[in-house]
């Protein structure tokens, strides 16, 4: 399916110039309506009176298709109540329920703990200025480019997956500072189990796709809307259990969400209040 955008494009506006002279071109454009600090505490009925106010302002109240937010309890709260007052639907954002799924996965203990280890070394790095500076040479000395290591952020959807993507690439240099206990003397309380190392290598290919359809359904340039099912339905069919998965991958996989997954694959629709806190 081709993107919304494309009928913006010159070369179908010399198509359609010869085939319908008459065509006209009209995408719909996002709005935003109202960015305003909330200084009351952010509760559904706060968040109520103020997407009210800013929907009367705009005279929108009876355009209004669905409201689209998070997942926070007090937006899921503030949705139910204008679905009952105003028979607005409601919907998740596609990627923050893509992220609350894999949340449910890694809680299985391997891959907590597997995490937890590359949480404690990277954070060591980050805050460690020699250690950054070995990094680097070690890198150098490699030819290996000299990339930053990311820290996750439990708001920053995909952080986690960036984070252990960026572990696995500088493993090599990092073992080789590591090695070197005159640059960090705790090395031995920061160097990760070999078995943790595995996990996080064998879970990468797993999740990857899920930050391939978190990345395409924030598109700016082209239409979500319409690759949201196939995008879903094919990262599902790549969540099966195969015999050759390790232990935790299966556990992992059996641990998703799979009813947060099957409701994303439902036919979505053009949203016009988008809400944000």
């Amino acid at each position: 399916m081709r993107p919304v955008s494309i009928v913006e494009g010159a070369e179908f506006q010399n198509l359609m110039s010869v085939m319908e002279p008459n065509f006209h071109t009209s995408v719909q454009k996002i709005r935003i309506l109202g960015v305003e600090p909330v200084h009351k505490r952010h509760t559904a009925d706060n968040i109520v009176e103020w997407i009210c106010g800013t929907v009367e302002q705009y005279s929108i109240e009876n355009k209004v298709t669905a409201l689209v937010s998070d997942n926070g309890s007090n937006m899921l709260k503030a949705r139910k109540i204008l679905e009952t007052d105003k028979n607005w639907k409601s919907v998740s954002y596609a990627a923050h329920t893509l992220q609350l799924c894999l949340n449910s996965g890694f809680s299985i203990p391997a891959l907590d703990h597997a995490f937890a280890s590359a949480r404690r070394l990277v954070n060591h790095f980050k805050r460690s200025h020699m250690a950054t500076e070995a990094l680097k040479t070690k890198c150098q000395m490699m030819e290996i480019e000299d990339l930053k290591l990311i820290v996750d952020v439990a708001t920053r959807w995909g952080s986690t997956f960036e984070m252990l993507n960026r572990l696995v690439k500088l493993h090599c240099p990092i073992s080789l500072v590591l090695n070197g206990r005159n640059i960090i003397s705790q090395a031995s309380t920061l160097s990760m189990r070999a078995s943790d190392w595995e996990i996080i290598k064998a879970i990468l290919p797993v999740v990857e796709p899920f930050d391939q359809v978190v990345q395409s359904l924030g598109g700016q340039d082209y239409a979500p809307i319409s690759t949201k099912v196939p995008s879903i339905r094919g990262l599902i069919k790549k969540l099966e259990v195969v015999e050759t998965d390790a232990s935790p991958i299966e556990q992992f996989k059996e641990k998703l969400c799979w009813k947060s997954l099957a409701d994303l694959q439902k036919p979505g629709m053009i949203f016009l209040l988008l809400v944000r806190f």
